[in-house]
């Protein structure tokens, strides 16, 4: 009799709802089986319980991805900005000193979604929402389309957050009316020393002690053509021709080359199309991030001509190291790069090629950025024409970076968003 009776929930379903519909109360079911695991203790919590004025962060803390990246780099903001909080990792089965957070993670046996008001979850698992006083999803985007079809549960959210100007803004325009949309800082860990083994890292790397170097860190996982490493290499190749004597060299820090080897070939083949192989360095083995902080130090200028940004980790740490950088005027970048601290390269949105989408998160995307290769050339040269110049601007970046995403900011935008206020959908 039950399963006739569920049999015929799901059919009536089916005919009213269509199989969207239907998808959609199946992966609620699922996602309630699930939860009631990962979560017991929390389904005999007390609802009349009050929680105490602080954050739950529910997350990917321990992964080696960027989303799990920036949740540490949450956590240890929100513990250097004094705000109390706890953190979940339900997706970590292993030994937490592998987080290098051990000591901010909560165990899955002292974890209670009542202790605080504010639940912050990044997108990926959900949470029991009934259970939570305030429930808010922090997503990352890098364009102006394709969102809502990755994440239709979007739309049922009752508050999102946005870690850049640039998302607040688009998630306003697509999301309904009844959300609310905040704005929390990125919690961007500034760089409190400047690496002092420039010489050292050029020697380590093969760079010459006085080539002039520009430099870009990118993970072919991350989307090889909206990164754009291609356009950069053209740029290069205008600022610098082949055959030219001049000391400059174009140094990649890639991650995950062998899983992508067309790509590879591709930007291997580029550069001797272009005549400048011996001009550029690929370094694909696994540095740690202290190396990587002295790679970027000892570079002269950093250049990202990328399609979209979420955030632009490697930009931001570039500049909060004192280096000019040359970037696409478009996305989240621009929140922190303006004409006064470094060189915007105009741009022009241009339709997706379908060729192009090379990961199934961009399927839905329209228009991306189109950098201008010849402005990007001709900030090249400048900076290279320029050593005051470089200084210059890296000195401006680095002042910008450490005022914009100081640990006293971070905490407004998060008690801003534990009081009342809130932006909702005009």
């Amino acid at each position: 009799m039950l399963v006739f009776s569920a049999i015929r929930f799901y059919f009536i379903k089916f005919k009213t709802k269509g199989f969207t519909g239907l998808w959609r109360l199946i992966r609620i079911k699922i996602e309630g089986f699930r939860n009631r695991n990962f979560y017991p203790n929390n389904y005999t919590a007390h609802l009349s319980t009050t929680p105490d004025r602080g954050i739950t962060f529910i997350g990917n803390l321990c992964g080696k991805d960027s989303i799990s990246k920036v949740s540490r780099d949450f956590i240890l903001s929100l513990n250097d900005a004094g705000i109390p909080f706890q953190a979940f990792d339900p997706e970590f089965t292993g030994d937490p000193s592998e987080s290098g957070i051990e000591e901010l993670l909560t165990p899955k046996s002292g974890f209670n979604l009542r202790k605080y008001e504010v639940v912050i979850e990044m997108f990926g698992r959900s949470v029991p929402k009934h259970l939570c006083e305030r429930h808010i999803r922090v997503p990352f985007w890098e364009f102006e389309s394709g969102f809502l079809e990755v994440y239709p549960s979007a739309r049922d959210a009752s508050e999102v957050a946005g870690m850049s100007d640039f998302n607040v803004e688009y998630f306003r325009r697509i999301l309904p009316a009844t959300t609310a949309v905040h704005k929390i800082l990125y919690p961007f860990r500034v760089l409190k020393t400047i690496p002092s083994t420039t010489g050292d890292v050029r020697k380590k790397y093969l760079i010459g002690e006085n080539d002039f170097v520009a430099f870009f860190n990118f993970s072919y996982l991350s989307g090889f053509n909206r990164k754009n490493p291609e356009g950069i290499i053209r740029a290069f190749a205008r600022a610098f021709p082949a055959g030219n004597n001049e000391k400059v060299k174009l140094v990649f820090k890639t991650m995950r080359a062998k899983e992508f080897p067309h790509e590879a070939k591709r930007l291997q083949s580029l550069t001797q199309e272009l005549g400048i192989a011996q001009n550029v360095v690929f370094i694909d083995t696994y540095i740690p991030q202290s190396d990587l902080y002295g790679l970027t130090a000892a570079c002269d200028v950093y250049i990202s001509l990328h399609r979209g940004e979420g955030f632009g980790l490697g930009v931001a740490e570039a500049m909060s190291l004192g280096k000019p950088v040359i970037v696409t005027d478009y996305s989240s970048t621009t929140e922190f790069c303006n004409r006064e601290n470094s060189i915007p390269v105009p741009c022009r949105m241009v339709p997706v090629p379908p060729s192009q989408i090379d990961h199934s998160y961009y399927n839905f995307v329209k228009e991306w950025a189109d950098a201008d290769i010849d402005a990007a050339a001709e900030a090249l040269r400048r900076l290279h024409d320029s050593p005051s110049l470089r200084r210059e601007l890296g000195d401006k970046a680095r002042v910008f970076i450490l005022d914009h995403f100081s640990i006293e900011n971070f905490r407004k935008s998060m008690e801003k968003l534990m009081g009342t206020e809130s932006v909702s959908c005009p």
